[in-house]
């Protein structure tokens, strides 16, 4: 899984937002510490959105899955058509994989080879998120009011 959703210290994603296809902002995504314990990698990352204070999440990256804020965002196996239940269990959604070779076009460049995963509630459509191996999520594309929101990634800082 660190090769979907690598994680270092020192290490920054900033994502191009976009609501109903025009920029809205930026997101950046900074590594701000990293641990091994226990055969998995346990990330602490401060997410930073435009006009907004910052936040701060965890992430677990272990052989069989990759978690985020406790949620599951990636499990094993990555095969088209495998599903697993996330969300929480007031609000749950089902995750699928929707590829495992699609490619993500953002303003970073051309990624091949990503995973996609579709996150659906009620049997709707709520997000699609692309994984490009040794990069890690490239684009996020979510449901808004009227459309389409999206994050694209515009740049990638390597940590330590």
């Amino acid at each position: 899984m660190e090769r979907l959703f690598p994680v270092q210290a020192g290490m920054r994603m900033i994502y191009v937002v976009s609501m109903l296809g025009r920029p809205t902002g930026q997101l950046t995504q900074a590594v701000l510490g990293v641990r091994r314990n226990r055969g998995a990698l346990l990330a602490r990352v401060q997410r930073h959105l435009s006009g907004n204070d910052p936040e701060h999440f965890a992430v677990a990256v272990a052989a069989g899955e990759v978690r985020v804020d406790n949620q599951v965002v990636l499990r094993s196996p990555l095969t088209p058509n495998q599903s697993w239940t996330g969300g929480t269990a007031n609000d749950p959604a089902e995750l699928v994989v929707i590829a495992t070779d699609a490619v993500a076009a953002v303003p970073a460049g051309r990624y091949t080879d990503c995973v996609a995963v579709s996150t659906c509630r009620g049997g709707v459509e709520e997000a699609a998120t692309w994984y490009a191996p040794g990069v890690g999520m490239v684009m996020h594309r979510f449901r808004v009011p009227g459309g389409w929101g999206e994050l694209a990634l515009a740049g990638r800082e390597d940590g330590n």
